[in-house]
C-alpha cells in the first residue's frame, strides 16, 4: 500500500510534502490544525511558498523523505518518514487557487491545536 496525494491521488516518492492549516492572529498567536494531508513533488511545485508566516488562516508545508519499498520508489505507509523541519507558508488565497482540494478539505473541521510554555499540544479554545 502507497501514500498518495491528497491533491491529484497520485502515488508519493520521495521527497513528498505535509500540509496543514494554520491561524495566525496579530498578535502573533498562532495555532495549527491537527490533521495534515500529503503532496506530490508536482502539485508542490505548483505553489509559491514564504519563509513568513502571514496573519490570518494559512498552510504550513514541510517537506518528507520516507522509507522506499519494492522497486517502484513509492514510500510504504508501513514504513517510516522524517520530515525535514523547513516549514514554508502559503496564503489561504494561493492554496484554493493551485490547491482547492487539499485547502478545502484541511479547513473544513478543523481541530486548532498550540503548543504551550512547555512545548506541549494543547487544544486552542481561544480560535474562534
Amino acid at each position: 500500500m502507497s501514500r498518495c496525494c491528497h491533491e491529484c491521488g497520485g502515488n508519493l516518492e520521495n521527497p513528498f510534502y505535509e500540509i496543514s492549516a494554520y491561524v495566525k492572529t496579530e498578535d502573533g498567536k498562532a495555532a495549527q490544525s491537527d490533521m495534515s494531508c500529503s503532496l506530490c513533488s508536482s502539485d508542490f511545485r505548483k505553489i509559491k511558498l514564504t519563509p513568513e508566516m502571514p496573519e490570518g488562516i494559512g498552510f504550513v508545508i514541510d517537506g518528507v523523505t520516507g522509507s522506499r519499498g519494492g522497486f517502484t520508489g513509492n514510500v510504504q505507509l508501513s514504513g517510516a518518514y522524517e520530515r525535514h523541519g523547513q516549514y514554508m507558508f502559503l496564503s489561504l488565497e494561493d492554496a484554493k487557487i493551485h490547491l482547492p482540494k487539499s485547502a478545502k478539505d484541511l479547513l473544513k473541521d478543523p481541530n486548532w491545536v498550540a503548543q504551550d510554555e512547555m512545548g506541549t499540544w494543547k487544544k486552542a479554545d481561544w480560535v474562534k
